[in-house]
């Protein structure tokens, strides 16, 4: 029993001066129902799971044609707590281990949205899937609202475990309240075929791309019935002080089209991507933003996110050019679909273009950029993600396609008729 507490106090005093250092949104570490200790003593000990049924996907992917953003996830209405649902287990020095298992027909991936989200000191949240090769967290205290909210990134397949430790002396403090889960029902499908005629390229194999690749994006946000993806780009500004200002399109938060959005439940993955030889890297994410400012007739908005980039984050803060010089080509960066991070190259300079105001309101004349990409597709998910010059600045943001057989539903990739905002 003496080794079970000292290992428990031990890997606490780890994870916590870590936290002091970084104060990152996921401080690592290892759910304690991982250890040997904890599996001798509670190997007994089941797990409680709450089954959620399928929700109606053929009905969802027959909405998806009329939608502007692309979704891929479904809300699945709950009201999941630590007293109502899952099992607390006692550990021998007083604190306390609460477990709940979640699981839902054919999901592709599932997350959580929750509400009444409070973490007292020296508590720590995990959820992993069922063979534990996915884990995310630990939370704490840090990330605490004052809203009350809280989401974490989606993990793949169609169960989660969510695993809450609360040590004795905060006993009975902590609280959240799973209000939905969000159930995946599309996956992104890497596609690699170099000969195809408009296939998604891997950013970190072309020679064009340098360091503003790291500022890249992947953002989920809340759409009508579930979560969809747009991107965006870590921007800099006149003061170089590295304020946490993401690029992104308007459109992907227009009320019009995605309705009320909770900015809290914004999820910002940063590092989604993986090595020319296709090993995946080491992502993290940010959640939570305020919108700065938005110019719809341009497709344009500028967010700040919650927190800072911790400083142990490899981060560009892109730079921008704003003059009309139209480059002799450009590059843009983005997440297709939700892939890792792709790239698309137009050779030639580019055309400039009126494009339409996705959220009603008026546009602007030659207020758009359109490329015949020479490679690279663009797709769904690629919305809001920045156009760079050779100088590798910002340019715009893209935006849409002319493509008449774009639609949402069917999100093929598409290389000619892309226009930037």
């Amino acid at each position: 029993m003496l080794k079970y507490n000292v290992t428990l106090l031990s890997t606490l005093l780890i994870i916590f001066y870590s936290l002091s250092i970084n104060a990152q949104t996921e401080i690592g570490g290892t759910p304690f129902s991982f250890t040997k200790e904890f599996q001798n003593q509670f190997v007994k000990e089941s797990l409680v799971a709450k089954t959620l049924q399928k929700p109606d996907v053929e009905k969802a992917l027959k909405e998806d044609q009329y939608l502007k953003v692309y979704r891929d996830g479904l809300n699945i209405p709950t009201n999941l707590n630590l007293n109502n649902s899952g099992k607390w287990i006692e550990l021998p020095n007083g604190d306390r281990i609460w477990r709940l298992k979640i699981t839902s027909p054919d999901a592709k991936f599932l997350t959580c949205t929750m509400t009444d989200f409070y973490l007292p000191d020296e508590s720590l949240l995990y959820i992993y899937n069922e063979d534990k090769s996915k884990v995310k967290g630990g939370y704490s205290s840090f990330n605490n609202k004052t809203s009350g909210n809280f989401i974490f990134s989606p993990i793949e397949g169609n169960t989660i475990i969510l695993e809450y430790y609360e040590p004795v002396q905060v006993n009975k403090l902590g609280k959240f309240n799973i209000d939905k889960v969000i159930y995946g029902y599309k996956v992104a499908e890497e596609n690699n075929n170099k000969n195809a005629v408009c296939a998604y390229e891997n950013v970190n194999c072309e020679s064009k791309v340098t360091y503003e690749r790291h500022g890249v994006v992947m953002i989920r946000i809340p759409v009508p019935g579930g979560t969809g993806l747009c991107s965006g780009s870590m921007i800099n500004n006149t003061n170089e002080d590295k304020t946490p200002y993401v690029l992104s399109a308007a459109h992907c938060f227009c009320p019009n089209i995605v309705g009320t959005i909770n900015l809290d439940n914004i999820i910002f993955d940063f590092n989604y991507a993986e090595s020319c030889s296709g090993t995946p890297l080491t992502s993290y994410s940010i959640t939570g933003c305020q919108q700065i400012v938005s110019d719809d007739s341009v497709d344009a908005t500028l967010l700040e996110l919650s927190q800072q980039i911790p400083t142990n984050k490899l981060m560009q803060y892109n730079g921008w050019d704003r003059s009309s010089t139209i480059p002799p080509n450009s590059h843009g960066v983005h997440h297709p679909v939700g892939m890792y991070k792709k790239v698309s190259v137009e050779n030639d300079p580019s055309t400039i273009y009126t494009g339409p105001n996705f959220c009603g309101g008026s546009t602007v004349t030659d207020g758009h950029f359109i490329n015949d990409l020479d490679y690279g597709a663009i797709t769904g998910g690629s919305s809001g993600s920045p156009l760079f010059n050779t100088a590798h600045r910002i340019i715009a943001v893209q935006s849409g396609t002319t493509d008449p057989a774009y639609t949402p539903l069917t999100p093929n990739p598409v290389c000619g008729g892309v226009f930037y905002g």
